[in-house]
């Protein structure tokens, strides 16, 4: 997101510092006040933060930008991503402090028509700006685990994955070498019948290899 704000609004801060008219320096400084205030009554400010930024992309004179930061919404500033447990009361003061200078620097560059100062003053701002933390791996809780099984099985039709274990193995079956098979290899050898699955076997295996020992000692 910093890489983004960087590009967009360095390029949009130089050029409302060429565009700006004085309702527009009005309203920035209002912002900044808003921001100000909103850091003595010991808010967050993501809100006054976010107006400030605005109120730079308007000023461009340019809808594009406005509407692009208008999407983005308060998610482009960073505080608002962050873990307010993160850092002790003082320190989050004190970093407010320092953005809201920040803007004020932002705000005298744009009192001159200068695009390089106000570039630069907002590059320097947005490069200062605290990145959001990875996310924290989330332990690994066994029963969480079981219920996603669980839930998945529901979702998946059982039937045919048994359907298809049962192929896998009577292909494996058939094509296992007669050293794996003594019993029959050894019954097909000496003409005796072939081994006859016990009445009413629900071994799919053991019918295909019974069947197929059939049909050789027919051919013979």
């Amino acid at each position: 997101m910093l890489e983004l704000r960087i590009g967009v609004e360095t390029e949009a801060a130089g050029l409302a510092a060429q565009r700006r008219t004085a309702a527009n320096l009005e309203t920035m400084r209002q912002a900044l006040n808003a921001f100000t205030q909103a850091v003595e009554a010991g808010s967050d400010a993501v809100g006054a933060d976010f107006r400030f930024h605005l109120e730079i992309t308007r000023a461009t004179q340019n809808a594009h930008f406005e509407s692009l930061v208008q999407t983005l919404g308060t998610a482009i500033i960073p505080r608002a991503r962050l873990d307010p447990s993160a850092a002790s009361a003082d320190e989050r003061q004190a970093y407010l402090r320092r953005v809201n200078a920040e803007h004020g620097s932002i705000l005298d560059a744009h009192r001159q028509p200068r695009q390089r100062s106000g570039a630069a003053a907002m590059r320097t701002h947005l490069a200062e700006q605290p990145r959001a933390p990875p996310p924290r791996p989330a332990s690994f809780d066994p029963r969480a685990a079981v219920a996603l099984v669980v839930r998945q099985l529901r979702r998946t039709d059982l039937k045919h994955l048994v359907r298809r274990a049962l192929v896998a193995g009577l292909a494996l079956a058939l094509a296992a070498p007669a050293a794996l098979r003594p019993g029959l290899a050894g019954q097909a050898r000496s003409g005796s019948s072939c081994p006859t699955p016990p009445g009413g076997s629900s071994d799919i295996i053991a019918r295909a290899i019974s069947s197929r020992c059939r049909r050789r000692s027919s051919r013979r």
